[in-house]
């Protein structure tokens, strides 16, 4: 479901789901991180979801996140005034441990 060429709004759906079920259960939607983050890169308008869901998995399960680790670096060196101050805090300081 999470293909570009899948229809915009069911992924927006998808991604809903997703991050629904990574606030409860991560464990069971860690491996959607790199979909989300190359959705993230490509531009969605649930990219507060995709932030919310990998965020959720990168705090139970870092080494999750680890394979997109550049590809969010990229994405908040790019957006970090859209997306908020807090979450760019957070994203900073999880990518920073990770990388060591």
């Amino acid at each position: 479901v999470l293909d570009p060429e899948t229809d915009p709004e069911l992924i927006t759906d998808a991604i809903d789901i997703v991050a629904a079920i990574a606030e409860s259960e991560p464990d069971a939607v860690m491996d959607a991180a790199p979909k989300l983050a190359s959705i993230l890169q490509e531009g969605s308008p649930a990219e507060s979801q995709i932030l919310t869901a990998l965020k959720r998995i990168a705090e139970a399960y870092p080494d999750a996140v680890v394979p997109v680790t550049s590809q969010l670096t990229t994405y908040l060196s790019r957006t970090a005034i859209h997306i908020g101050l807090e979450q760019s805090q957070f994203w900073v300081r999880s990518l920073r441990t990770i990388r060591t």
